[in-house]
């Protein structure tokens, strides 16, 4: 497909496509979804970098409708189990999926440490190469 079809999805606008709105960004769990404005082939990308701890394993995963919010089925893809390196963790990953404007998405990410961690810095981000 040529690139010129590809487009970026607007995912920070307060207003949802199911009629939602987001007033409170840092709180609202629903302000970590992106709706896709169309459907297509889609490629996820994510960076995330959690503070250092007392990691033995952290995990991610792509996510389709987390918080059960269309009749969609949740189901996950491109999990991951990561093996903790020295001081702060931080890395990216990229996965494609066919997206539906019906259906919003998400990055999951937990650790196995014995205390809360923070993530300091994460970046979710679609690209759709809308179906002909």
């Amino acid at each position: 497909m040529e690139a010129a079809r590809a487009r970026l999805t607007g995912p920070h606008t307060g207003k949802k496509p199911d009629g939602y709105v987001i007033t409170d960004w840092d709180n609202d769990p629903r302000s970590g979804l992106i709706w896709p404005s169309v459907a297509g082939w889609g490629t996820l990308y994510a960076m995330i970098q959690w503070e250092a701890g007392n990691y033995d394993e952290l995990r991610d995963q792509f996510v389709r409708d987390p918080l059960g919010l269309t009749p969609s089925p949740n189901d996950t893809t491109a999990t991951e189990h990561r093996p903790p390196s020295p001081g702060m963790q931080c890395w990216t990953k990229s996965w494609g999926i066919f997206v539906d404007p019906a259906v919003p998405l998400a990055v999951r990410a937990t650790h196995d440490d014995s205390v809360a961690r923070e993530i300091v810095l994460a970046e979710f981000k679609l690209v759709i190469h809308e179906a002909a």
